[in-house]
């Protein structure tokens, strides 16, 4: 029996360390969730905005979209505006710095000056 001396001390020992390890994977894990979930509401925030600014960019007429086309920095967004084929005009808005796409959407708008009748 004297070489069992001391080895509930050990095993304690042991599992304390398992815990400890257990119990920092499992802070580690939390602080990675909370900080993925800033970042998704800011992004959340970041396209809530950029949509409302294209709800706004898709009621303008024809001859307003004419005036914008190309790129523009608009209200911390760069808007990028094309013309396709007949009254198609693309809209998308997209991040200033990474130019990463946040919304995009298709608007027609019509040549009524020369339009037949």
């Amino acid at each position: 029996m004297r070489n069992r001396r001391g080895v509930a001390l050990i095993d304690a020992l042991i599992a304390l360390v398992i815990l400890a390890t257990a119990g920092v994977g499992f802070v580690a894990l939390l602080a990675q969730t909370a900080s993925t979930l800033r970042g998704l509401r800011d992004r959340e925030r970041l396209v809530y905005r950029a949509s409302s600014r294209l709800a706004a960019i898709s009621v303008l007429p024809r001859s307003e979209l004419l005036g914008r086309l190309g790129e523009t920095v608009d209200d911390d967004f760069v808007l990028r505006v094309s013309q396709s084929a007949g009254g198609l005009f693309d809209v998308a808005i997209l991040q200033p710095h990474s130019s990463r796409l946040l919304v995009r959407t298709t608007l027609y708008r019509p040549d009524t000056i020369h339009a037949a009748p």
